[in-house]
């Protein structure tokens, strides 16, 4: 897995460059003959997501990266800023390391953390110190998507929930671009997931040339495909705030034939809300077979060593495509052998491309109270 194939979800355009090369449109050069856009792979990589609103900006030819955090899309300046190198290891993990920050106390020169990408689509790292706990899930920015029917899983719970904030844990999102429509269909609960819940429109307004859809209470962060963040919350001070947001990911779903479908080695992000504050997310490798899968804590990024205890992740050819297209109901078992009820969506050819991605929400082994998020990328 090649180092920038990792970022190709991310956010907006860095400082440094100019913004007329961050931005889709026409040549200067000619009044008559549009430029065409060029293809995502041979766009700069640049990504976008929320929690606050964070923008990705990886230069291939020189291995860096730029990583900025603004309160809001339209800040008209970060409030974090942070330079470094990027390395592929040997892991396929993608390590970023920072040499460069606007905010030595948020995060320290030398501060590493680590990323995972699938084609042109999606750019998941892990949290760094300037927001423990909070896994980035980036989507290819500067791009608006055609029409969408895709899954949507949980990614970040609100301190409260409102009517602006969906039902349920995961569920079937939809986007058209004519009417600008963007709406959570219908939503499912873990404890419940034969029963769906009722939906809610997010937004009717047009994608912007950034791919982010701008409205008073609510942003979405698009790629070019079915991938987008959703940032929802119950007013404009809120979501301007970032307090009491709803953060959820949609993920292009593909109908599954068989649990050997989605066989093979994977590795990404697993995080556990019952765990101390600072330590709830995880480097996991996992394999795969026949809809078991064994899941590995990553002790040593750079070269995959494992810790002895695993999870079980069981997702059975029975529960394929329940309650909808490309989820799977299934348990998560910790080396304790507490069990709990876990929904994926899974696509084994994400984006085109040959790999697999999962996204997955779950209770906490053993407590319900609490919630497991698993991404997952093939090796």
């Amino acid at each position: 897995m090649k180092v920038f194939q990792l970022i190709a979800i991310a956010l907006l355009c860095f400082n440094f460059l100019s913004l007329s090369a961050c931005k889709r449109g026409y040549s200067s050069e000619s009044s008559t003959e549009p430029t065409p856009t060029p293809p995502p792979e041979e766009q700069d990589k640049e990504y976008h997501g929320a929690g606050s609103s964070w923008e990705l900006f990886v230069d291939e030819d020189n291995n860096t990266f730029d990583l900025d955090r603004r309160s809001k899309p339209d800040a008209e300046s970060p409030d974090l800023e942070i330079e470094g190198n990027t390395t592929e290891l040997s892991s396929d993990f993608i390590e970023f390391e920072v040499t460069k920050t606007s905010n030595t106390l948020q995060i320290a020169v030398g501060d590493l953390f680590y990323g995972i990408q699938v084609g042109e689509e999606i750019t998941v790292l892990s949290p760094n110190s300037a927001e423990q706990d909070h896994i980035l899930f980036l989507s290819r920015a500067n791009n608006c998507p055609s029409l969408i029917g895709a899954n949507w899983v949980v990614h970040k719970f609100p301190a409260t929930t409102d009517d602006n904030h969906a039902d349920g844990h995961f569920g079937i999102y939809s986007y058209s671009p004519t009417s600008g429509t963007a709406s959570v269909e219908l939503g499912y609960e873990l404890s419940t997931p034969d029963t769906s819940l009722d939906g809610l429109v997010v937004s009717e307004d047009k994608c912007d040339t950034d791919g982010v859809i701008t409205s008073s209470n609510n942003r979405i962060y698009f790629s070019q495909g079915s991938s987008a963040v959703l940032e929802l919350s119950p007013s404009e001070d809120d979501i301007d705030k970032g307090t009491n947001t709803q953060l959820l990911v949609t993920l292009e779903k593909k109908t599954l034939s068989a649990a050997t479908d989605f066989d093979g080695k994977h590795l990404g992000f697993l995080k556990n809300t019952s765990q101390q504050d600072g330590e709830e997310v995880d480097l996991v490798n996992t394999e795969c077979t026949s809809g078991t899968c064994t899941i590995s804590f990553i002790s040593d990024p750079e070269n995959g060593d494992t810790e002895t205890d695993t999870y079980t992740l069981v997702l059975p050819e029975a529960e394929i495509n329940k309650p909808s297209a490309g989820f799977v109901i299934g348990t998560l078992t910790n080396a304790s052998d507490e069990e709990s009820t876990i929904a994926c969506s899974v696509n084994n050819a994400y984006g085109g491309t040959s790999k697999a991605f999962f996204g997955c929400i779950g209770y906490a082994p053993g407590d319900t109270s609490n919630f497991t998020h698993l991404f997952l990328v093939s090796e």
